[in-house]
């Protein structure tokens, strides 16, 4: 009735409940306002989401009344209000083309926001591929719309989580991203976001940027965003671990170790600076023997089995040798937990060079570890003075429980007791008396491993358990 009365030609909407965002159009300007004062009547609306560009027109001569309202089901709902002239000047004049917010300051409209985006995606990335991923995203996916908690209404593809928002938003708050809260509930960053929710993003006061990023992010943005940081700081962990590899080869060779030096042999592996020799030892792209080697082509390399110990003790040395220290390198970026073993701070490790991955951490009684050891290079590295409270490492257990009411919520009560989280559980062997399960769980070291270990055979319903 309401359509009929303002002698509206058409609206492009079904149910209203369903619509996030819809154009009215009417005839005379009037009757712009009698609508809104109609709509504002039956809906209540959003303070402060009210612009009356037809009073008082864009400098580019757009024209139209814009209003959120709070539709059935609590939804936000865009309103646009035009008459014919309007909507035909917003489609196809200048005001499709430029919005000239100020003399100073040319911003394109929303016709053209795709050009926009494609421009930070070159700014963000020297990658083609990026610059593909996008546009494809572009063409084929459809959009999902969600709003800002102050009502304004983002556009997205299809499949698009939490840090493609914040970074849709700006670059700083996706890089300072720690949490989210979708429709007032705090949500995992691997969520999906759907039509018509409110998104709200949880800041930290630094830079929160993970290499996992990439499997939580779909746009084009938020991708090259993210693997320009990874980049920028994989390099600076790379050449903080090549030079700490290079030090202690040196000090294993009883020779010593001067920058200065290096900057001669340079031109023999096709380098132009030491920052780039370090990066490249760390990557496992040059062999830090080969540079002692080019150094002192007199000097008779330590070995052993065909196979280099860089930390092999020697008696009698005025330099005190120590293991490569992971302290400061981030894991999954240059440092790599393997997963056969799971090593955790406190255990004794070694770490395998891999080429253009950087170190992959081994217990040094892994099964893998011993087989691989004699056909590639691998260094002494340690947890000393290793500590992170953000992070967590995985740990594997084997445990034998007693096939009784409330045995797997006495394991799960004992394990949360500890501040350590269950990752993952699954059972292996079962009969009418026993269960065997293999669990991935949470720990901060090895003393917190063994305390959880403890408070586990304790409890009468676990007959057994061992570290996987």
């Amino acid at each position: 009735s309401i359509w009929k009365k303002m002698q509206i030609k058409s609206v492009n909407l079904s149910q209203i409940s369903d619509i996030l965002a819809f154009k009215v159009i009417v005839k005379k300007i009037k009757n712009c306002y009698e609508v809104l004062g109609l709509l504002h009547n039956k809906y209540s609306y959003v303070p402060g989401r009210f612009k009356d560009y037809i009073s008082t027109p864009k400098p580019n001569g757009y024209q139209s009344i814009h209003t959120t309202l709070i539709g059935p089901f609590n939804r936000k709902i865009e309103v646009q209000i035009k008459s014919y002239d309007m909507d035909k000047q917003a489609d196809y004049g200048v005001a499709a083309h430029w919005i000239y917010k100020n003399k100073l300051e040319v911003k394109d409209g929303k016709k053209y926001k795709w050009i926009r985006q494609i421009l930070e995606i070159l700014e963000h990335s020297d990658e083609p591929e990026d610059f593909l991923e996008h546009t494809k995203l572009q063409m084929y996916n459809d959009q999902v719309f969600v709003f800002t908690p102050k009502g304004d209404l983002i556009s997205l593809p299809k499949g698009a989580m939490p840090i493609d928002f914040a970074f849709s938003l700006h670059t700083d708050i996706g890089s300072n991203c720690i949490g989210v809260k979708i429709n007032n509930s705090i949500k995992p960053l691997n969520i999906l976001l759907k039509n018509g929710d409110q998104v709200e993003i949880i800041r930290g006061k630094e830079t929160n940027i993970s290499p996992e990023w990439l499997n939580l992010s779909i746009t084009g943005k938020a991708r090259a965003c993210i693997k320009r940081f990874v980049q920028s700081k994989e390099f600076k962990e790379f050449e903080k671990l090549g030079k700490d590899i290079l030090y202690n080869s040196f000090l294993n060779q009883k020779v010593s170790f001067n920058e200065k030096n290096l900057i001669t042999i340079l031109s023999k592996f096709k380098i132009n600076s030491l920052e780039e020799l370090y990066i490249k030892i760390g990557q496992g792209n040059v062999s830090p023997t080969e540079v002692v080697s080019s150094m002192f082509p007199e000097k008779k390399i330590i070995k052993q089995n065909k196979k280099i110990i860089l930390f092999k003790k020697i008696k009698n040395n005025i330099d005190k040798k120590k293991p490569v220290l992971l302290k400061g390198l981030t894991p999954g970026m240059v440092v790599h937990y393997s997963k056969c073993c799971n090593p955790i701070p406190g255990d004794k490790i070694y770490a395998i060079i891999e080429k253009n991955k950087g170190l992959v951490v081994h217990l040094r009684d892994c099964e893998k570890f011993r087989k691989i050891k004699n056909q590639k290079e691998f260094i002494d590295v340690d947890w000393e003075e290793y500590s992170s409270k953000k992070i967590n490492f995985i740990t594997k257990l084997n445990v034998l429980i007693n096939n009784e009411v409330g045995s797997l919520g006495e394991l799960s009560t004992i394990i949360g007791r500890n501040k350590s989280n269950i990752r993952n559980l699954k059972i292996t062997k079962r009969n009418s008396d026993f269960y065997k399960l293999e669990i991935d769980i949470d720990v901060k070291d090895l003393n917190h491993l063994k305390k959880i270990i403890v408070s586990l055979r304790t409890s009468p319903f676990i007959n057994d358990v061992n570290r996987f």
